[in-house]
């Protein structure tokens, strides 16, 4: 005897599920899924280029006189930079916006808030970042040069080079858009800042609080999960990989 459900009550229960809190609550850890990959995607593009810049393998020097490379890994990393700004301010939105939609009357909600206030609000590299999104948008694209350094070893005579993409400190500086906390970072940082170490900053500061906000929610509704997999027969992502860099998968 077939035991399957008509065609009609198969659909109606999955558009039950669908509607039900615990599937619109996995579609929206998709979303911030994909909100966290698009930062850490673009942040990876931009290392990739900073290594290529520092390839020991090839002639730095045919590098440097070869305009129309050098032309188009500048470009790509300001394209890859902007990306990665946007990117920020938006996973900083997109993340307050899903607190107050499912924890807005939840003990978590507060616990999140509290979290945000001690370890990112008023942190110099979150401030720095989202005040060069803001110059990027309403003033211009913040990198302005590929700088190219020697240093020099007084004890064994040797020397170490080192290129990076230039965000120029007084050229910033010229902008009235920036808050104290991130004024003041620029004030205390050397006149070539280094682009890949403010992203390599910024992923160290954000990816534990998004760890640890992953981890919590799976926790907290592990139970709903359970029961949507069983209602659902098909297991939701209930238990998703912790977030971790693009350049290491």
């Amino acid at each position: 005897m077939d035991e399957r459900l008509p065609l009609d009550e198969m659909v109606q229960q999955q558009e039950n599920l669908r509607a039900s809190g615990a599937a619109q609550l996995i579609r929206a850890w998709n979303a911030l899924d994909i909100a966290w990959y698009t930062l850490d995607w673009n942040a990876s593009e931009i290392l990739k280029l900073h290594e290529a810049l520092n390839n020991r393998n090839l002639n730095r020097r045919k590098l440097w006189d070869d305009h129309e490379t050098m032309s188009w890994l500048f470009a790509d990393a300001c394209r890859h930079f902007h990306n990665f700004l946007a990117a920020a301010s938006s996973l900083v939105e997109h993340s307050r916006n899903h607190r107050k939609r499912f924890y807005s009357e939840h003990s978590f909600g507060e616990e999140w808030q509290l979290k945000v206030a001690a370890e990112l609000a008023s942190a110099p590299t979150q401030r720095l970042v989202q005040g060069l999104r803001n110059y990027n948008l309403h003033r211009k694209l913040p990198i302005e040069d590929v700088s190219h350094t020697v240093h020099l070893d007084g004890k064994t005579g040797g020397q170490t080079e080192k290129a990076f993409f230039v965000l120029r400190r007084d050229s910033l500086l010229e902008w009235d858009g920036w808050d104290a906390i991130a004024k003041d970072y620029l004030l205390q940082s050397s006149a070539h800042i280094d682009v890949s170490s403010v992203i390599n900053d910024y992923l160290e500061l954000v990816r534990p609080f998004h760890q640890w906000r992953q981890q919590k929610e799976e926790q907290i509704n592990s139970q709903a999960m359970q029961d949507l997999s069983h209602g659902s027969r098909v297991p939701p992502r209930a238990v998703r990989p912790v977030l971790r860099s693009a350049s290491r998968r």
